[in-house]
């Protein structure tokens, strides 16, 4: 079979040092020739393929910057042989030393494995190794470090060694580190290890390594250098440049006030009146909000140019920070410039739409990006396997109502059903409350549902009371102009679902605004009670088959108003007291 390199399973970067390419101008104009080349090639076979993206895919900003530079620019009528003659010069050949160095890729040669050990002590039976290097074939060898399940090799006090993949049955599976921290980032929201369930980790990875594969069988984006040995593309750079640059946040911030992101006032600007027919005028605000999500940001900006209602919908700051940690998790240092809110009247929108088109992993790129371009890349891939982990994960755990901010943040709390527009911007808290604890109050237990709503009568919270025990989820009084109703529920009963009322809203309005003003409770029993104003566009959230209503999760502004929504549920079970956060179902 011969030699040949295996990969990072998280990134499907190389184990092994990379080349860096010459620093000659002969050098450089060859590199750069080749990669103008390149990404002229990509963009025919984009536009025959009719996807016309290459602005945001293949980077137009990129091609111009490599063709219009009189160093790239070589004459048609170049002497063949000289052409050949530099090829030769290690122009086509390596990484640019301007972007990357044997500093910068060290990280590359750093390997750790997720193993396996049949011998190991107790349930558990994988185990992640300290530092090691990959030898050549399949092989890498590593130090123990501080994980008890890994192998003892009496033979060595101080290395051990596995093969990967599918090349034996104690397959391993190696990692960067800085890859892994990322994988733990996607599976529980944090950098803490002990989180995640290794053994079933490496039954997911194994069971996308088939035998003799070299890397997981997931999409690691358009890297060509992938070969029967890592081939140190020019124009790749980002592909081995570290996902997590020191130091980014201050870089970002300098960034975005040197683009000077200054928002500005549409309130006069009025096109409602030339509207004849638009079908997105149409959807309910949580419905397009939701089809945002799903768009890249090129075509986001497509849409609002085509349809006056998205425009005006999309106008509010507070979508824009949500589509920040909606549609990109992987950028954390953002999260935490959009938490200060110290840049005054960032205009939040063309900020989002910069930096989505900015980050995005494509052949050519330069510029400061690099590192978060490739952290997207490895999130993406990442999120592969923990949808397959996920489908896997059957573990469960007892928790308090006081861990369930901290979870539910880890889990995208952006992604709860809207139920608010506009959505808050100012002091938006995540609230959360477990309702049943245990199946006697499922079972045997009265109780009383109080709902609390503002002057206007818009929902501000629900709580349960078994007899003193109040569970309250947001507003629990009523004071300040609330009001309060009062429903009981008998001790053979318990709630089933919820389907929230909210006005129906004319988004070419530019004052509209819509809250719950209405809710009917579904009871096992096959009742139902309206409370509130239970007329337009309504939301179920009904429980799922053999499950039981344990809890609601969403989120309020300043005003105290419900303005995200949804229930937790439990699975059946036999046991008096109920499982409550895992699995964690939101629904619709």
């Amino acid at each position: 079979m011969g030699s040949f390199d295996i990969y990072c399973s998280l990134c499907c970067g190389t184990l092994y040092e990379v080349e860096i390419g010459g620093k000659s101008k002969e050098q450089r104009q060859v590199r750069q020739r080749l990669i103008a080349k390149k990404i002229q090639e990509l963009q025919a076979q984009s536009e025959r393929s009719g996807l016309a993206m290459a602005g945001e895919q293949l980077g137009n900003e990129n091609a111009a910057q490599y063709t219009q530079s009189e160093n790239v620019l070589v004459s048609e009528e170049e002497d063949e042989d000289s052409w050949e003659i530099q090829r030769e010069m290690d122009g086509n050949r390596g990484y640019d030393p301007d972007i990357v160095s044997e500093e910068s890729t060290k990280w590359l040669r750093v390997v750790h494995v997720l193993g396996y050990n049949p011998t190991a002590m107790g349930l558990s039976k994988t185990y992640i190794s300290g530092e090691g290097t990959y030898s050549d074939f399949d092989a890498v060898e590593f130090s123990s470090g501080d994980d008890p399940n890994v192998p003892q090799n009496h033979n060595s006090l101080d290395k051990n060694w596995v093969t990967c993949y599918g090349f034996s049955d104690l397959s391993a599976f190696p990692f960067h580190w800085c890859c892994f921290e990322i994988l733990i980032r996607v599976l529980t929201g944090s950098t803490e290890i002990g989180q995640i369930d290794k053994d079933l980790l490496y039954h997911v990875m194994l069971g996308l390594s088939p035998q003799y594969s070299r890397y997981l069988e997931i999409d690691y984006g358009n890297l060509t250098g992938v070969e029967q040995f890592w081939d140190c593309v020019p124009g790749e750079e980002y592909s081995v440049t570290h996902p997590a640059t020191p130091g980014f946040e201050e870089i970002l911030r300098k960034l975005v006030e040197e683009k000077a992101f200054k928002g500005t006032s549409t309130s006069s600007l009025s096109l409602a009146h030339k509207v004849k027919r638009d079908p997105f005028g149409e959807l309910p605000f949580d419905l397009l909000y939701s089809i945002l999500s799903f768009l890249p940001g090129d075509s986001t900006r497509a849409l609002m140019s085509a349809s006056w209602p998205v425009y005006r919908t999309t106008r509010h700051p507070a979508l824009w920070k949500q589509l920040m940690y909606w549609g990109m998790p992987w950028f954390w240092e953002l999260h935490k410039l959009v938490e200060e809110d110290n840049v005054p009247d960032l205009d939040y929108k063309n900020l989002y739409l910069w930096l989505n088109k900015a980050t995005m992993p494509v052949y050519g790129m330069r510029g400061p990006f690099l590192g978060i371009a490739n952290r997207r890349r490895i999130w993406c891939a990442c999120a592969q396997l923990a949808e397959k982990y996920f489908l896997s994960f059957h573990q469960r755990r007892d928790t308090t109502d006081e861990d369930f901010n901290s979870v539910l943040q880890q889990n995208q709390i952006f992604q709860l059903p809207m139920v608010k527009y506009p959505q808050p911007d100012m002091e938006v808290r995540t609230i959360s409350k477990q309702w049943l604890h245990t199946l006697e109050e499922f079972n045997g237990r009265s109780a009383l549902l109080e709902t609390f709503w503002s002057s206007d009568d818009y929902l501000m919270g629900l709580t349960v009371s078994f007899r003193t025990s109040r569970r309250p989820f947001g507003r629990d009084a009523a004071t300040g102009g609330a009001h309060q109703h009062v429903l009981s529920i008998e001790s053979s009963d318990w709630i089933s679902g919820l389907v929230l009322y909210m006005p129906v809203m004319d988004l070419l309005d530019a004052h509209a605004c819509t809250a719950v003003k209405g809710i009917e409770v579904n009871f096992v029993s096959g009742k139902h009670v309206s409370i509130g104003s239970c007329a337009g566009n309504h939301r179920p959230f009904m429980v799922s088959e053999d499950h039981y209503l344990v809890g609601l999760v969403g989120q309020a502004g300043e005003d105290g108003i419900i303005s995200r929504f949804g229930i937790l549920e439990s699975p059946a079970t036999e046991s008096d007291v109920l499982p409550t956060l895992f699995p964690i179902i939101l629904h619709i």
